[in-house]
């Protein structure tokens, strides 16, 4: 297809020998023609400032946008300024760019990502967002960093075709999203004069909702591809091929280590949580009301998945005690009587939570393979305690943030082994 001018969007802060290598990476295996990246920079960041340069430099393609003031402020403020610069370096009515795609440093982009935007926008979508797929890690080794490829596997295969059926909300991701031109000036109107909402955690997540509710054409993309992979003996001779179908998705790191996912997933929670419902309230449909408690509902879930831990504690407990000397001077009380509604509640929910498991590991097995599958299993208790501790880490901010004034800064998610 005749190929659409694209701007790559990219925020950067302390991402000095990462964001460069990200760059060469694309500019290598990108099959595409027509695209720029613009890089969002912080003067008191000198490491990423070189890094930059020497970008700029050597690539036409590279473009540097500086945020005027020191960082970190948001991703928001961030990919404000980057719009600005865009818009500065156009041509009008001559050289203007007609799709926006949001990326991070750290992404791996698919060599079809932009021939795969440019069929989607605008023709078909003004805001489309392909699947985002952690990197996959060990699973004997890598439990907290392979969390994330059960619950991306199950949204990006599931929940976002879901979503889009009923008519709810398709949120951004924050990467792997593009927007038609159309869309962006249309939220930079709204938001007098740059498109990101600054001082959210969640700006992706708000755009999606704006142009949702504002009557434009919102949708997950997912483009199966085939191809023919080559196997090659220690002379490099081919010894054998086949065709598979793969994903045309982004690839992504994520935390590696319990406190840095509760960090991460803690600044998620109260960008969609807690400043969604603050910034954007009720807005929409009945559809699209309901996928918005499905996204609050996290601090309420993870909540009450606090609560029955610790019913199994006491459980557990109360096993040890009848069944060693302690039974004798120490009388615990069941929490369930057996033929109660309470009980009975129990069995339905344990019912639910096995059909939910099931879900997880088809969807976890249709991307990583079965092994993986198998092993969303056991991750799914530690996957539940990164979320509580993320859900109460988050309300602590976010309360902070309320009651003391102190900002929401855009923090680097620091990428560590377990």
């Amino acid at each position: 297809e005749p190929e659409k001018l694209i701007a790559l969007f990219i925020p950067a802060w302390n991402e000095g020998g990462i964001v460069n290598r990200m760059a060469d990476y694309a500019r290598k295996v990108l099959l595409y023609e027509q695209y720029d990246i613009f890089i969002g920079v912080y003067a008191n960041d000198p490491e990423t400032n070189r890094c930059v340069d020497e970008l700029v430099k050597t690539s036409p393609r590279v473009h540097k946008a500086i945020v005027p003031h020191n960082g970190p402020t948001s991703k928001a403020d961030c990919l404000n300024r980057i719009f600005e610069a865009m818009r500065a370096s156009e041509i009008p009515g001559r050289r203007e760019y007609e799709i926006i795609a949001l990326h991070d440093a750290e992404d791996i982009l698919h060599p079809l990502t932009l021939k795969v935007y440019n069929h989607y926008v605008p023709e078909l979508l003004d805001m489309g967002q392909i699947p985002v797929f952690p990197l996959e890690l060990p699973p004997l080794t890598e439990w907290v960093g392979n969390t994330y490829i059960d619950e991306f596997a199950e949204l990006h295969v599931k929940d976002m075709y879901s979503r889009e059926a009923i008519g709810g909300v398709v949120p951004s991701a924050g990467v792997g999203t593009a927007f038609s031109r159309k869309a962006l000036d249309f939220l930079a109107e709204q938001n007098g004069g740059v498109p990101f909402p600054e001082g959210s955690l969640a700006e992706d997540y708000l755009v999606g909702m704006d142009l949702t509710t504002g009557g434009f054409r919102t949708g997950f993309i997912d483009n199966p591809v085939r191809r023919e992979v080559s196997k090659r003996d220690s002379k490099g001779r081919v010894s054998s091929k086949k065709t598979i179908t793969e994903r045309v998705a982004v690839r992504e790191n994520f935390p590696r280590r319990f406190l840095q996912a509760v960090r991460q997933k803690a600044r998620w929670i109260v960008g969609t949580a807690f400043q969604s419902w603050e910034h954007a309230g009720w807005r929409g449909g009945l559809a699209a009301q309901y996928t918005l408690v499905r996204d609050r509902r996290a601090p309420l879930v993870h909540t009450i998945n606090a609560a029955g831990y610790c019913a199994i504690g006491y459980m557990l407990v109360d096993f040890g005690v009848r069944h060693t000397v302690l039974a004798n001077t120490i009388y615990m009380p069941p929490l369930f009587e057996s033929g109660g509604l309470l009980w009975k509640l129990v069995l339905v929910d344990t019912a639910l939570l096995c059909y939910r498991l099931g879900q997880k590991v088809y969807h976890v097995s249709d991307v990583y393979g079965w092994k993986q599958g198998l092993f969303a299993i056991p991750r799914y208790p530690l996957a539940n305690f990164i979320n509580m501790g993320a859900t109460f880490w988050a309300t602590f901010l976010y309360a902070r943030h309320r009651l003391l004034k102190k900002p929401l800064a855009w923090a680097k998610t620091k990428i560590g082994r377990a």
